[in-house]
């Protein structure tokens, strides 16, 4: 992991940010694409998701130069640094010593497989309910620990991911992704009222299926019209439309 700085980035060395221990932060994540044609290397959608970390960071209180010029030039150090060409990026910013934040970025070289989108994913439903409202559903906040360990437990019994209802009993996201689905030319997925993260990916999408004729509903959805749909998808900064399957 290295610090975002006026030169680029600096490598982290014997300091952690007291908003790592009290979870007082926000991060996004942005796929790696490498434009063998250009010789390009960029991170995906880099502007939409500066603009939601600027947010958050408004949101959180947070103060400190985080510009999208900064952000561009960290970026490019850091592919420079570790001679990337794939994965994904995230990028942090932490609290560190109120209102002061930190801002950080680290590089991950895991991808999805071709075979995961053949095969899809196994989801299950989560008898754990999460908020309608609230900062931390409107964001990736760095408090997640109950959603990682459950989704930790699921993938030891073979489920890829969980789809969380909220508090209302109305569909909300899984614990890694937006999640949508299909009935005839009419995609569904649960609106920003139901607590979810409106992610980077997720608008892409929507603005995709409209752009090709597809009748788009966000709202309030139970459960039941999960089970209805033509077919189910998860989108994500790494996941391009992941088919999806309902387990027990």
């Amino acid at each position: 992991m290295f610090r975002i700085t006026d030169n680029g980035i600096a490598e982290i060395s014997g300091y952690i940010p007291d908003g790592f221990l009290t979870g007082y932060g926000l991060y996004e994540t942005m796929r790696i694409l490498y434009e063998k044609e250009r010789n390009i290397i960029r991170a995906e959608n880099l502007a939409e998701h500066y603009r939601r970390l600027s947010a958050g960071m408004e949101e959180l209180g947070l103060t400190g130069d985080f510009s999208l010029h900064r952000l561009e030039n960290a970026l490019s150090a850091l592919i420079g640094t570790r001679n990337i060409r794939s994965g994904s990026v995230s990028v942090y910013i932490v609290a560190d010593h109120y209102p002061h934040a930190e801002f950080l970025i680290s590089h991950d070289s895991r991808i999805v497989p071709d075979e995961d989108y053949r095969r899809g994913y196994r989801v299950k439903i989560s008898r754990t309910r999460i908020p309608a409202t609230g900062l931390t559903s409107r964001y990736l906040t760095l408090s997640r620990l109950d959603s990682r360990l459950m989704l930790n437990t699921a993938r030891r019994e073979g489920v890829d991911d969980l789809i969380f209802l909220n508090t209302d009993n109305y569909v909300a996201q899984c614990c890694e992704a937006n999640i949508f689905w299909q009935m005839k030319r009419i995609i569904y997925t649960p609106s920003i009222s139901a607590g979810i993260v409106a992610g980077v990916a997720r608008q892409k999408t929507i603005d995709r299926y409209q752009a090709r004729g597809y009748i788009i509903k966000e709202g309030l959805f139970e459960l039941n019209d999960l089970y209805l749909a033509d077919r189910i998808f998860l989108v994500s900064a790494m996941l391009n439309e992941m088919p999806a399957q309902i387990v027990r």
